[in-house]
């Protein structure tokens, strides 16, 4: 094969999305029904559907997240003083300041 018949070929070669192919079970009466409704793009309207649950399931755990973040989370006492204790820490790994 020469390599303009391969560029030809390859050049007329549809490009698809990478889409994925999902099956439903649908009772006999609402196949039907949508058997019946026209100009419907069914497929469509089903992404559009499952987008808007994730999307509504997604907020629902960043809310969730956050107040279980302000849950656990706790406020130091009145009198803390996180200066003192950054000290003690890095004395005791770098050893007492020396001024």
């Amino acid at each position: 094969m020469s390599a303009s018949i391969a560029e030809d070929l390859y050049a007329s070669m549809p490009i698809w999305s990478a889409m994925s192919v999902i099956t439903i079970r649908l009772d006999p009466e609402t196949r039907e029904a949508m058997r019946r409704t026209k100009g419907v793009n069914w497929s469509e309207a089903l992404c559009q559907r499952i987008r808007e649950i994730a999307e509504k399931q997604s907020r629902e755990n960043k809310v969730k997240a956050l107040l279980m973040s302000q849950k656990l989370s706790r406020k130091p006492a009145k009198r803390y003083d996180s200066i003192n204790t950054i000290r003690f820490w890095r004395d005791g790994r770098y050893g007492p300041r020396r001024d």
